[in-house]
């Protein structure tokens, strides 16, 4: 990996606390309580973030409140 493909915001995010929107427990199944970021990607869809237990979800970062970042 070069350090030209290394996404900053990731770094910052891996391992961060987020907690859920309301909206994305209700709407998209997001488990409600505070989470732990395990990865972090940007798509057309914008910044996704999954999270232990469930590899293969990913949820839109805009539906979750970054409660603290490591």
């Amino acid at each position: 990996m070069t350090p030209q493909s290394i996404v900053p915001e990731a770094v910052r995010l891996i391992g961060a606390l987020v907690k859920p929107s309301e909206a994305c427990i209700v709407e998209h199944g997001c488990r409600p309580g505070i989470l732990v970021v395990m990865e972090y990607k940007v798509s057309k869809a914008g910044e996704l973030v999954n999270f232990a237990g469930n590899p293969d979800d990913w949820f839109n970062l805009a539906n979750f409140e970054i409660v603290s970042r490591k």
